[in-house]
């Protein structure tokens, strides 16, 4: 494990309205995932603390007296500090606003005692349960961020919606005397050396701060505080005082695979103002078969899109290769598109079949892919069908009414199974939480199956290729995305039990070459790599080959 969890009970306050020993009970709900927790213990409850903690070899008491607290010296060192003019009078004691402006400190204490020898460190409040909805789902978060490979060098910290970063102008009046939830408290995640920095900036600040305002506030005031006034520059994550808290943004816990990279690039020709862009992947009777996207947009250094069209059209178009032995592209064809129903046809600025997926059932090619300008809504339809690469056309397509009623249609992942008769049947991933599988009737994907998942980022994933048979079980991999601009892309793999298609585990998130727009839908493995058909930006397509012991399948769904 990789991170230390600090908290502390120095008091129990009657406004919490809860026993010690309850306190006690509850905070077993958070050691039981296993994540390495130091506590600092009030001396007249160590020894409550320690019987109530027992068997949880996790847990690493350190006993401290209330009046070494630094916050508590400082604020008693001076008879002239006041508390806030608004706040919670039964709450906000001088008392409770020492202890939260006592974090960093308890902080750095554990990284210079580091009893596991960590790289990083969390604050993570004692009561934290307090704020979950879903206190199973929350308990997974923890375990699995405890068990992630993190950047070497972050400092994440939530805050809530809509409280702005202040400047060095509004900060006295912004945070003497109100809250100002620009950090949320109650949790923070960060290397040593950054959390150090912060401890040093207490150090510098916390007593002047003091003196010259003859205030102590909230420690996320302090922070805000600052941040507005001393560059000090934290990972600002939006959050709020539920489940969402203890999120950190997948740029600090993704892993590149940059250094382990095969990389080939395919000499794909231009056809007219088009360039070739995502690929996906089958292996049909013996050969390598992909299918190209071809698109004539661009995207531009700000997030933005440049069209290559009179009328700002963005047509998708699509290109029939088969591989040679190397994987390498033998020739590049044209296949042609069914045309939209006249009964469909409607004003659109967006042309083709987009992200198509390859798959082989019942001895045939076929195909589902995203479209607009088929769609008899005014959003994205899915479109499934044959695609016969001999005669160089799609076929016998339809569209597919999605299980509810939405405007946007993506990413359904085909998978094929067998059933009693032999006969293979076609199922489709609809989403991923909960994970819901279903089959076409009359027209209309019906969901046949459901499975919960608890994982972490599974809210967000979508799907990104089909899924390759190991036997008794399939692998694929999908994808989620943070909202930068441009969007920031992140993969996992994934394995499902091949029968029932029951998610069994997956992997750490990871990027290819650099975070940003990486798309990938087409996904094989070979002579133990895996290889991905990887584009940066839906342009630059490459084969990414990996060795596959380089992406360990390390969690397991709960």
């Amino acid at each position: 494990m990789s991170v230390i969890f600090v908290t502390a009970f120095v008091y129990n306050p009657e406004w919490m309205h809860r026993s010690v020993a309850d306190r006690f009970a509850r905070f077993r709900d958070i050691a039981r995932t296993g994540i390495l927790l130091c506590v600092y213990v009030a001396t007249n409850y160590v020894d409550q603390f320690t019987e109530a903690t027992a068997d949880l070899p996790n847990v690493f008491i350190i006993s401290i007296k209330e009046e070494s607290m630094i916050p508590i010296q400082l604020y008693r060192k001076y008879d002239d500090i006041t508390l806030p003019d608004n706040r919670n009078r039964e709450k906000d004691t001088a008392e409770h606003l020492c202890f939260i402006n006592s974090v960093v400190y308890f902080l750095k204490s554990t990284i210079d005692l580091n009893p596991w020898k960590t790289t990083h460190f969390a604050w993570i409040d004692f009561d934290i349960y307090e704020l979950f909805n879903n206190i199973q789902k929350s308990q997974e978060k923890l375990r699995l961020l405890s068990q992630r490979t993190l950047a070497p060098r972050f400092l994440s910290i939530p805050g809530c919606e809509k409280w702005d970063k202040l400047n060095i102008e509004n900060a006295n009046a912004r945070l003497l005397n109100n809250i100002y939830w620009r950090f949320c408290g109650g949790f923070l995640i960060g290397d040593k050396e950054s959390i150090s920095e912060l401890h040093d900036l207490y150090e510098t600040h916390f007593e002047h701060f003091l003196q010259t305002h003859k205030k102590i506030v909230w420690e996320v005031n302090f922070w805000a505080w600052l941040e507005a006034t001393q560059n000090w520059c934290p990972i600002w994550k939006k959050a709020d005082h539920n489940d969402s808290i203890i999120n950190i943004c997948a740029d600090y816990c993704s892993v590149s695979l940059a250094s382990v990279s095969n990389i080939t690039n395919y000499n794909y020709p231009k056809i007219g103002s088009h360039e070739a862009s995502n690929a996906s992947y089958v292996y049909y009777k013996g050969e390598h078969h992909l299918n190209t996207r071809y698109v004539n947009y661009w995207y531009k250094d700000d997030g933005s899109i440049k069209i290559d069209h009179p009328n700002q059209y963005i047509i998708s178009l699509n290109v029939h290769s088969i591989l040679d032995n190397n994987l390498f592209p033998t020739f590049f064809q044209e296949i042609e598109e069914p045309p939209p129903d006249e009964l469909f046809t409607k004003e659109e600025c967006i042309f083709g079949l987009e992200d198509i997926r390859l798959y082989v059932l019942n001895d045939r090619i076929r195909f589902i892919a995203t479209s607009r300008d088929h769609s008899p809504r005014n959003g994205n339809s899915m479109i499934v069908g044959n695609y016969d690469y001999k005669t160089k056309k799609m076929t016998d397509c339809i569209i597919v009414e999605p299980p509810t009623d939405t405007w946007c249609e993506k990413n359904w992942i085909p998978l094929v199974s067998t059933n009693e008769q032999n006969s293979e049947m076609e199922s489709f991933i609809y989403k991923w939480h909960p994970m819901q599988i279903g089959r076409i009737i009359d027209g209309k994907l019906t969901i046949y199956q459901e499975y919960e998942i608890n994982a972490p980022y599974f809210d967000r994933v979508r799907g990104s290729s089909t899924f390759v048979d190991l036997g008794d079980r399939l692998i694929g991999i999908v994808h989620f995305s943070e909202d930068f601009w441009p969007r920031h892309y992140y993969h996992i793999l994934v394995t499902l039990e091949k029968k029932t298609f029951k998610p069994l585990k997956y992997s750490e998130v990871f990027y290819f070459n650099k975070i940003g727009v990486e798309f990938c839908i087409g996904f094989a493995i070979k002579g133990g790599r895996y290889c991905f058909w990887v584009t940066k930006t839906d342009h630059e397509p490459q084969l990414i080959e990996i060795p596959v012991s380089d992406i360990p399948l390390k969690f397991t769904f709960q």
